[in-house]
C-alpha cells in the first residue's frame, strides 16, 4: 500500500506517514516484502491438498517440502494432518506433484481440490 493510500485511510497526510515509516525502514525495524501473484509466473493450476499421515507429521511435511514446490505447508488438526497449496504450470505438473506427495514418508491418504476460479486473492 502506498504512503498516500495509508494517509487517506488514516485521515492524515502522506508526509506524516512518511515521517513515521521512513526511519523504521532505514533502521530495519520494518521491512517490505513483495509477493508475485502465481499467474504472473505462469502458474495457472492451483490446488489445495490435504494429507493423512501415519507417524510424525512434521517429518512428513519436511519430506513433502523437499520433494515439491508447495508454496504453503501447514500441520493441521482434524481428519488430515497436513494441508498445502500447490501452484503448477499445467495439469501434468500438478499430477507429478501429487505423485511426489503420495510417495512421501508416512503418507497414507490424500485428497485435493483444484481451484476452478480464484474469486479473491489479497
Amino acid at each position: 500500500m502506498s504512503y498516500s493510500e495509508i494517509a487517506r485511510r488514516l485521515g492524515t497526510t502522506r508526509t506524516a506517514i512518511a515521517t513515521r515509516i521512513t526511519p523504521r525502514l532505514e533502521s530495519g525495524e520494518v521491512t517490505i516484502a513483495a509477493a508475485v501473484h502465481p499467474r504472473m509466473l505462469g502458474l495457472e493450476v492451483l490446488a489445495h491438498v490435504q494429507v493423512r499421515v501415519l507417524g510424525d507429521a512434521t517429518a512428513t511435511a519436511r519430506d513433502i517440502l523437499e520433494r515439491t514446490t508447495a508454496v504453503f505447508v501447514s500441520e493441521t488438526v482434524g481428519p488430515f494432518d497436513i494441508a498445502l497449496e500447490v501452484h503448477s504450470h499445467d495439469v501434468a505438473e500438478l499430477n507429478a506433484t501429487i505423485g511426489a506427495i503420495r510417495t512421501a514418508h508416512g503418507v497414507i491418504d490424500l485428497q485435493f481440490v483444484v481451484y476452478q476460479e480464484v474469486l479473491a486473492s489479497v
